[in-house]
């Protein structure tokens, strides 16, 4: 069970059954709550923290190099094999398969930031438009075929609950804005193991 506080509240992650709940009360220190519900396993040694500010900063739009066949299909089968690896199966199952991947050595010098870039620029150009779980999946997918690896960050809000995810290198946010996320408080990140 991940918690993090929202304000007045506190939003707790169900990473078995992929379930969200929040409880209300500005009094309670965040973790006294774990009484009130049924104990559940956490995975790994991944651990909430509310954040007052973005600490990540914006990745810059023209780091982009010039995409080749090669990254179109990269991108491709970063896209179909996330979709394959993410169908029917729960958040705690797809950041197991985060932690692991093992990027090989790149054959092409590239960044982060840069492939992001390339990534977004060549998810703009098809009609599919997946949401946040499926499209950071993917990206950390795209990624490890450049031999790049980088932390995958799940945030929360309340008043109206919502949830967010995002990828993040180096202090860069490679596919979100700080301004998108500003609202956000993390609740689980997940990153690389060693190589």
């Amino acid at each position: 069970m991940l918690e993090a506080r929202s304000g007045d509240g506190v939003v707790f992650l169900d990473l078995e059954t992929d379930q969200y709940s929040c409880c209300y009360d500005p009094e309670r220190p965040i973790g006294n709550y774990a009484e009130l519900l049924a104990p559940v396993r956490a995975i790994g040694h991944d651990h909430a923290h509310p954040i007052a500010a973005s600490p990540w900063i914006d990745a810059r739009p023209s780091d982009m190099p010039r995409p080749h066949g090669l990254d179109i299909v990269r991108f491709f089968f970063a896209l179909v094999r996330a979709s394959l690896r993410s169908r029917s199966r729960s958040v705690a199952h797809l950041a197991s398969v985060a932690r692991t991947l093992r990027a090989k050595t790149p054959a092409v010098t590239m960044t982060p930031q840069e492939a992001a870039n390339l990534f977004r620029y060549l998810l703009s150009l098809t009609p599919f438009r997946p949401k946040c779980l499926l499209g950071s999946f993917a990206l950390l997918h795209f990624l490890d075929s450049y031999g790049l690896r980088a932390s995958w960050v799940f945030g929360v809000q309340l008043f109206p609950f919502r949830a967010h995810c995002w990828v993040v290198s180096d202090g860069v946010l490679l596919n979100e804005r700080r301004h998108g996320i500003e609202d956000y408080r993390v609740i689980w990140t997940i990153t690389p193991t060693p190589r």
